[in-house]
This record gives C-alpha cells, sequence and structure tokens, in this order.
C-alpha cells in the first residue's frame, strides 16, 4: 500500500488575529498589516507546507514511502492537534508498511491500549468522546512515537493582540539578548495565557526567540528549540507565527514545499530561490520582517535580494562576510550558502570557478543534480571550445 494512494489534506484549526490586534501591531511595530497568505496544509511526518492538498499527497508518497504512521479524522490528515466543532465520524491509523504498534487512547481520563497491526478505524474507542471533551492518541513504539488531541466543542477563544504587543517590543531592541531577558518574556506571555490554545502560541514565539538567540551565539542547542518552535507554531495564521515559521523554514532548509509569506514579504524571493516554482514578477518588498532574525539569516535575505536586482558585488561581499565571521553554525547554513555562491558565479560568468563550488554540493539532498548539471555542462563547454576548428 503507498502513500499515493490517499488524496488527503491536513485538517487544522488556524487562528488569526483581530483586526484590534493588528491596529496594536501597527502602532508598535510601525508596520502595515498585510494580507495573509492562504493557509498551507503541511506534512504531518515532516514541515514542508503545500496550498494544494494534492501537492501534500504527492510528497508523502515521494519523501515518506517506506515506513510511517499517522491519523485521519473525518477524512482528513491531521498532525498533533485536531479541534472539531461536533462529533468525530471517523478516526483511523495509517499504517504503511509497518507490521504493528501499540495505540494508547486516552477519552477524558479513562485510558484503554490497543495493538494495531493494519490501517484501522477507532471510532469504537472513542464513543465517549462528547462535546466538551478531549481524546488523546499515543503511538508507544519509539520508532514511530506521534500523539494527537482531539477536543469537540466550542473553539477556544484566541486571541494574539496581547501576545503580539509584547513580543515585537521585545524583538525591536535586537537579537542580542541575555538569558534573564529570555526568561522574563516566557515569564509574562505565559501570564498571558488564558487557555491552552493561547500557551501554545506563547511557547512557540518564546521557543523561537529562544532558538534565534542560541543562533546567535552559535549553540549548538538552537536545533532543538528551532524543531520546537515550528511545531508549536503550525496551527496559526497570526502574522508574527507565519513570519516565524518562514523564517524557520530558511534556517532549517525546508524547501520541499511552499512558505506562508504574503506577496509583499521579504521571504517570497528567499522562497522561490531555494524552493523553485513559478518565478516572481518584480517583487517590491513593502514588508520587512517583525520577527527576530539571527545575523546570518538576515544576511542571506539581503543577499538573495541582492542577487535577483543582480547586485552580484552584494552577494559576493555578504558570502565573504557570512565565512569570515564564523556565523556559520551547521551543513545547512554551509549548503545555503554555497548555493547562493555558485548560482551568483555562473550569473557573472565564472564558469570554473562556479563549477568549484558546486562540487561542494554534488551529494546534497536538494541540490545535487543541478551541482552535477552545471558541472557536466562546464566540462562539455570546455571540451568543446579546446577542441580544433
Amino acid at each position: 500500500m503507498g502513500a499515493g494512494k490517499f488524496p488527503e489534506e491536513i485538517s487544522e484549526r488556524r487562528w488569526e488575529t483581530s483586526s484590534t490586534a493588528e491596529e496594536i501591531i501597527t502602532t508598535i511595530g510601525h508596520f502595515k498589516p498585510l494580507r495573509p497568505a492562504p493557509p498551507l496544509h503541511y506534512c504531518p511526518l515532516c514541515r514542508v507546507g503545500f496550498r494544494d492538498p494534492i501537492d501534500l499527497d504527492g510528497h508523502i508518497a515521494r519523501s515518506h514511502g517506506n515506513q510511517h504512521v499517522y491519523f485521519r479524522v473525518n477524512r482528513t490528515i491531521v498532525r498533533d492537534f485536531c479541534w472539531l466543532t461536533s462529533n468525530v465520524s471517523d478516526c483511523e491509523i495509517v499504517l504503511l508498511d509497518i507490521p504493528t504498534v501499540q495505540l494508547k487512547i486516552d477519552v477524558n481520563g479513562v485510558a484503554t491500549r490497543v495493538t494495531v497491526s493494519r490501517t484501522t478505524s477507532l471510532k469504537k474507542h472513542l464513543t465517549a468522546l462528547e462535546p466538551g471533551g478531549t481524546a488523546t492518541l499515543t503511538v508507544l513504539d519509539k520508532a514511530f512515537c506521534r500523539t494527537l488531541t482531539i477536543s469537540v466543542g466550542a473553539q477556544l477563544t484566541f486571541d494574539s493582540t496581547r501576545f503580539d504587543a509584547l513580543l515585537i517590543a521585545f524583538m525591536a531592541r535586537g537579537s542580542i539578548q541575555q538569558s534573564i531577558e529570555l526568561r522574563r518574556l516566557r515569564q509574562k506571555l505565559t501570564a498571558l495565557a488564558a487557555n491552552d490554545l493561547e500557551h501554545r502560541y506563547a511557547n512557540g514565539m518564546a521557543e523561537y526567540c529562544h532558538a534565534v538567540v542560541l543562533r546567535e551565539e552559535r549553540s549548538r542547542f538552537s536545533k532543538d528549540r528551532l524543531e520546537e518552535a515550528f511545531e508549536l507554531l503550525l496551527p496559526f495564521e497570526t502574522q508574527l507565527a507565519r513570519e516565524a515559521r518562514c523564517a524557520l523554514s530558511l534556517v532549517m532548509n525546508c524547501f520541499l514545499g511552499e512558505w506562508p509569506c504574503g506577496l509583499h514579504s521579504s521571504f517570497r524571493l528567499s522562497q522561490y530561490f531555494y524552493c523553485g516554482g513559478r518565478k516572481p514578477r518584480a517583487v517590491r518588498i513593502h514588508h520587512r520582517p517583525v520577527v527576530l532574525l539571527d545575523t546570518l539569516t538576515a544576511r542571506f535575505l539581503e543577499a538573495i535580494s541582492g542577487f535577483f536586482d543582480r547586485n552580484f558585488d552584494l552577494v559576493f561581499r555578504l558570502v565573504s562576510d557570512a565565512e569570515k565571521s564564523s556565523c556559520i553554525l551547521d551543513p545547512n547554513d554551509a549548503s545555503k550558502l554555497r548555493l547562493l555562491e555558485a548560482r551568483a558565479l555562473a550569473e557573472t560568468h565564472e564558469s570554473k570557478r562556479a563549477a568549484a563550488v558546486y562540487v561542494e554540493l554534488t551529494e546534497h539532498p536538494l541540490f545535487a543534480q543541478e551541482a552535477q548539471t552545471f558541472i557536466q555542462s562546464a566540462m562539455t563547454m570546455k571540451r568543446i571550445r579546446q577542441s580544433p576548428r
């Protein structure tokens, strides 16, 4: 059974800021609220997002076609949280090429354990789940550990106004923050949260800020914070949450899908540069990021903008500065930088130097084909030039 047989979409509630929130953000952050991009459908197994659920299904088949587990509620794929306004009509656990898993089902505090050996309906275990109730489904196998929470009833209230005002004031001070300031930020955000949904948003933005600071400090512990922030912020469609997910996609090399960036977002050119797809027309950047960015990520945005403006001197200077300042933290940073340098060299007809840089990408999981194609083309042109006329 292949994943390609499931043309489904992710079903996750998304919460947006109120108009009041946007007015406060405008006053504090000095930017005009943007028309949001369409919500993305995120893969339940990784952090890749797509606007079209059919593209999501194809991604699952291509990238996760071996062993994996995920849930479907009311015929749609869900990640870790599902909020329903009516009762569960169907709930399945999907097993692909997995012989068996142990599953714990907790409905309103009453837990049962079942063994599942194939794609199975779990509806009979959720009959006690009524409006106002909550069920938690946990896959106990370590190799496929996954938890889904299903809540039924009226949607929790969510207003990001208070959180965003506090976050923007904090972010406006720059990315060099003391750990004590981060602790105070988390404490203030936690104190504002009135329910589980607001706690999730507060924790997600706090984790994002912490991850940026750790990257600025060249800490190897930033990776865990980045991943945690991405997971926590997935259901939210506030402007800060969208920008944070765009920044996280760039930092973590999530280049197989799409990013939640609007038409005039400064992340739009970066999305096209690394993710491909339809080339944007002349993009006027009316909106600079409000979210906190580490130095290297900010330089990437500036360099990519320079690339599309054909300001290659700026690109080479920023690449050189990044290498000299030792702000490259991991292979993700290095590969992005090498691709940027190689493409800029190719655009300036420095084919020999571009090929030398592309050599470093010949085994990269995303950029290898481009690198190998360019190197082969450069070798072919060299042979043509050297052949006797």
